[in-house]
């Protein structure tokens, strides 16, 4: 008997005489003659049954095995899986039971004696011919299928256990890891605990990863990797190339060899009749002229296990279905493949609820030729919305788009937004938000669907053993996604057809107010006229009559005369005309319909030293006032309250800084005729206000800032800044310190030096040392003339004798400058004077 129990020649003084005795005296129908070997599952002996007279295979459990249950279950079981099997390529076993020795029982076999070699020993001494392992192979395939058919699975195929005798008979030996599909009882300790049974370069993947689900198809992978190793001498580990392609084997067996040794059960033969059959198929097909098959297209297939109903999570398929010769669909929840059907398809040819691909149809198409609900192709058709080169649907957006609603360069529609021609407001609106959004998503997808494919494309043909030209060719192409990214976000713009119209609406606003100037120009030369003779003191004739000219085109119902009377009214308040009388003929017109001659008839009271009533009347109209009226109205208040807004003119100021602020941050950069916020806040100018007005002006300080905090000059945030929060006269520690955050602006002169600026003679005692503190670090790392003016400035005021070791370090410095050196050490010793 040879085997996994023969692996190598024992010498012969192993066998004690003591141990002869004993198995001579507990089977005294036997001759034992030699010790044949030790293996995993005991000893080997070789007897002759003189009754019968024939050799035989004695096969004992080593004493320390035989006390081991799970050792005993092992060998019970390869005599059980024997007894069932009477085959002409399986050791027959003849006898099986337990014999004293030594005072143990020891379960013993008796099987037929194969004189000759195991596989292994014939691979090692110089291999085999690949008839020879042609001869073999079926055999096996016979043996196998008979033992499967009395439901025993081998579990252990491997050379160690294919025994050729000296007449090139093949046997299949060693049933110790059999499995008999029809015990009751599970597998033993090891199985139980998840070990793996078997060799590990001959096991099946699930026999690896899930001992406890083998079936007879494991058994066809072993037998895969001995043809593998018989034809090339080789295991198949990682990315083997094809048998034919190692020593010229015929290249008709390597759809075999590589069938059986799918990782996917459901891939390889079901039984070892068909592989039989596949290989005496393969032997009398006719010879491929040039490559084979496999190595001319991709034949790669990975399937998940787990899905939703009959459709995986995860099917990716290249290659031709060998019966019907078409291309093989990938059919999934995400499906991958040259033909793709799924939720999610990626494919040349795609169906599904997202696809992507050369023609793709689904909810939601992107591709060469996409058509779906919505679309996004070079040619794109949507059922609602398409985007592309050339776009149809009710709402196309592109390069030329056709639809009820279009935007592009050259739109075609109802309401079209085209930048050769019509803008649409409509249209223009949907293109300006969507086409961005569209774009990104349209470059985004194109770049993840190429890359996907292609790098499934690349698995594939190295699943598929194609040459390394392939493999790279296929990665190359995966390197086009991330590249087309890159160019089409450099190069990617958007028609802007918003600011086409404002372009032209402010093209119309530039030729009304032209239009409006001209049309006061008259009037301005009417009141300059009026009032040049009002103030006339040589010729009280001629001033009379000019107020007289006033007061009647007050009273007149000619607008432009009463425009005229209003204009005049404010540059002849320091005269000696009667305020009284204009201030009533004002007032007639502060709740005009005209908000024009409502503006000047605010500004004309106000002027006019106003009564009680007159003050309450413009206050009333400030929840009311439209949005042209919100300068004026903040100019109104801003005289009324003597720039104090700390108390009754605080809330109808908060209330119109409010408004405009709103109006301020919606308009549109550049747009020179939009609502301008810096006027609004013009009023506020060296103005005392309110907690409530400077909690508000700090937090528009920080509008259009930068990710990293600082602020650029050109925004609502920059204007507030400038405007409003360093000129207030009253500053509280929370804008002290806003402004000496903003003094760190990389802006120097506009940022941070109006910082420091905004700081001087405004700041409270109880504040000196936070300034000083914080102006003594930043002229510490800055060198800037126009910031050391301010700086010095600052702490002439502000430094104690606290700071003298920090004006002394500024001192000390080597690169100052010597006047800036004379002013510090002024400051130094004020300072020090100061607790």
């Amino acid at each position: 008997m040879a085997g996994a129990l023969q692996t190598a020649p024992l010498p012969a003084q192993a066998a004690t005489e003591d141990m002869a005795e004993d198995i001579r005296t507990a089977f005294p129908q036997l001759e034992i003659h030699e010790w044949l070997g030790a293996g995993g599952m005991g000893r080997v002996f070789k007897a002759r049954q003189p009754t019968l007279d024939r050799w035989v295979a004695l096969k004992l459990l080593s004493p320390e095995q035989a006390r081991d249950p799970e050792w005993t279950e092992r060998f019970t079981r390869e005599a059980r899986a024997l007894a069932r099997l009477n085959h002409p390529h399986i050791v027959q076993v003849h006898d099986f039971g337990s014999a004293n020795l030594g005072a143990q029982e020891q379960p013993y076999l008796m099987m037929e004696y194969v004189d000759g070699v195991n596989l292994r020993q014939a691979l090692q001494n110089g291999g085999l011919t690949a008839q020879e392992a042609l001869s073999i192979v079926p055999k096996l395939c016979d043996a196998l299928q008979y033992a499967h058919e009395h439901d025993v699975l081998h579990r252990d195929i491997k050379p160690e256990n294919i025994l050729i005798d000296t007449e090139g008979r093949v046997k299949i030996a060693d049933f110790g890891l059999a499995k008999l599909r029809d015990e009751i009882q599970p597998d033993f300790t090891l199985t139980q605990s998840g070990a793996k049974l078997g060799t590990l370069a001959y096991m099946a993947p699930e026999q690896v990863e899930r001992p406890q689900d083998v079936d007879h198809r494991a058994d066809i992978y072993s037998l895969g990797v001995v043809f593998y190793e018989m034809l090339t001498g080789e295991l198949p580990l990682g990315r083997f190339p094809n048998p034919s392609e190692c020593n010229g084997t015929d290249p008709r067996l390597d759809a075999v060899v590589l069938r059986t040794l799918e990782k996917q059960r459901e891939k390889r033969f079901q039984n070892a009749a068909e592989m039989k059959s596949g290989l005496e198929n393969a032997r009398t097909a006719p010879m491929p002229v040039g490559p084979t098959p496999s190595w001319n297209e991709l034949n790669y297939e990975y399937r998940s296990e787990s899905g939703i109903g009959s459709w995986p999570w995860l099917h990716i398929v290249f290659g031709k279905d060998p019966l019907t010769g078409k291309m093989k669909r990938a059919r999934g929840i995400v499906a991958i493949g040259v033909h793709a059907t799924g939720v999610l398809a990626l494919g040349v040819i795609s169906f599904g609820l997202i696809s992507w691909g050369v023609f793709s149809v689904g909810l939601l198409a992107s591709g060469v030729l996409a058509a779906g609900i919505g679309s996004l192709g070079v040619l794109s058709l949507g059922l609602v919305g398409s985007y592309g080169v050339f776009a149809v649907a009710p709402v196309a957006l592109g390069v030329t788009p056709i639809g009820y609603l279009s935007a592009g360069v050259t739109a075609i529609g109802r309401d079209v937004a085209s930048t050769t021609g019509t803008v649409e407001p409509q249209a223009a609106a949907w293109g300006d938000y969507w086409m961005p959004i569209l774009g990104r998503i349209h470059t985004y997808w194109n770049a993840v669907g190429l890359t996907t494919i292609m790098l499934a494309g690349t698995w594939a043909a190295w699943r598929s053993r194609k040459p390394r030209s392939h493999i790279a060719l296929f990665f190359v192409l995966s390197l086009l996604g991330p590249f087309n990214l890159l160019l089409s976000r450099a190069t990617l713009t958007a028609p802007r057809f918003g600011e086409q119209l404002r372009r032209e609406e402010n093209t119309r606003r530039q030729e009304k107010r032209r239009a409006e100037w001209a049309s006061l120009d008259k009037l301005r030369k009417l009141s300059q006229s009026w009032v040049t003779e009002a103030c006339r003191t040589d010729s009280p004739s001629a001033r009379g009559k000019a107020l007289l000219a006033i007061q009647e085109a007050l009273a007149s119902s000619q607008m432009d005369l009463v425009r005229a009377g209003l204009l005049s009214i404010p540059k002849i308040s320091q005269t000696s005309a009667d305020k009284k009388t204009f201030r009533e003929l004002a007032r007639a017109h502060l709740n005009f319909a005209d908000v024009d001659i409502s503006n000047l008839a605010i500004s004309a009271v106000v002027s006019m030293e106003p009564e009680s009533t007159d003050v309450d009347r413009i206050l009333a109209m400030v929840d009311n006032a439209k949005e042209s009226q919100l300068i004026p109205m903040a100019h109104a208040l801003g005289t009324l309250s003597h720039r104090d807004f700390t108390g009754r003119y605080a809330d109808p100021m908060l209330s119109l800084l409010e408004r405009g602020m709103v109006i301020a941050k919606a308009k549109t950069r550049g747009d020179s005729y939009a609502f301008d916020e810096r006027m609004l806040l013009g009023p506020l100018w060296g103005a005392r206000i309110s907690p409530e007005i400077e909690a508000k002006i700090l937090e528009w300080s920080h509008l259009d800032e930068l990710d990293d905090g600082t602020m650029t000059t050109a925004g609502v945030g920059y204007n507030v800044f400038y405007h409003a929060l360093s000129t207030q006269a009253n500053k509280s520690e929370a804008t002290v310190r806003r402004l000496l955050q903003l003094a760190q602006n990389p802006d120097i002169t506009n940022i941070a030096g109006r910082s420091l600026w905004g700081l001087r003679g405004t700041i409270q005692p109880a504040q000196h040392s936070l300034v000083a503190e914080a102006v003594i670090r930043l002229l510490e790392n800055r060198s800037t003339a126009y910031l050391w003016e301010q700086g010095l400035e600052l702490l002439s005021t502000c430094a104690r004798a606290q700071h003298t070791d920090a004006l002394q370090a500024l001192i000390d410095r080597e690169a100052l400058p010597e006047d800036y050196r004379t002013r510090l050490k002024s400051i130094l010793q004020t300072a020090r004077q100061r607790s």
